[in-house]
């Protein structure tokens, strides 16, 4: 069975984790040149790390390769069905009722967008969904 750890960085950590895609030999350990803390999984094998804001264990569904205009491969689009989820405290808010969810002030999203380009989301807004009222016109 494939398993498989996501990961969702944050600002804070942003430095460490550009350590963790480098382009290293097989055999480096990515986090140990990080300084990031390895933790044990509870439902996959591969580590979790402790300074991400959230880490999902997943079991692989789909892997898709695309292919470029030479017909070579380019990247790979992967889907997993998430078994396990944790949140940083640093990040985790509680709604009234008692549910644990992100916090987006808090978490300081950020994403690589391509080459040495990252991406920081520093403004969030709630858009209301649309009243299912409107198909019975």
């Amino acid at each position: 069975m494939n398993l498989l750890l996501l990961t969702l960085w944050w600002f804070p950590t942003s430095q460490q984790a550009n350590h963790t895609c480098g382009n290293y030999d097989p055999e480096v350990d990515e986090m140990a040149l990080s300084g990031l803390t390895k933790l044990p999984s509870l439902k996959v094998k591969p580590p979790r790390v402790k300074e991400s804001a959230v880490h999902m264990e997943c079991k692989l569904k789909h892997k898709y390769e695309t292919k470029g205009y030479d017909g070579e491969d380019t990247a790979t689009v992967v889907v997993g069905e998430i078994v396990m989820f944790h949140v940083n405290e640093g990040v985790a808010r509680k709604t009234p009722s008692g549910s644990t969810y992100v916090g987006l002030d808090e978490l300081q999203p950020i994403s690589r967008l391509g080459g040495n380009t990252y991406g920081r989301s520093r403004e969030c807004f709630d858009l209301a969904r649309p009243d299912r009222d409107w198909q019975k016109r």
